[in-house]
């Protein structure tokens, strides 16, 4: 399955992004460079319903990232 979204950083910003795109009903693939924080967004918001929240090479459409200071 390919995603319509892939969001690369998961601060505040990124984290409701990805929740926010996803809740409209498009499928998101995340990914931060600390890893930790990709698993524990994904074990907090995963759906079991929604594949593209499996951390793997997806591609996607449109990627956004978004990177802190």
């Amino acid at each position: 399955m390919s995603n319509t979204f892939g969001i690369i950083g998961l601060g505040t910003m990124g984290r409701n992004l990805a929740l926010n795109i996803e809740e409209h009903g498009f499928p998101v693939a995340v990914w931060n460079l600390e890893a930790d924080w990709t698993d524990a967004f994904l074990r907090d918001h995963a759906k079991e319903s929604s594949p593209a929240r499996k951390r793997s090479n997806l591609s996607c459409r449109i990627s956004i990232a978004l990177g802190g200071s």
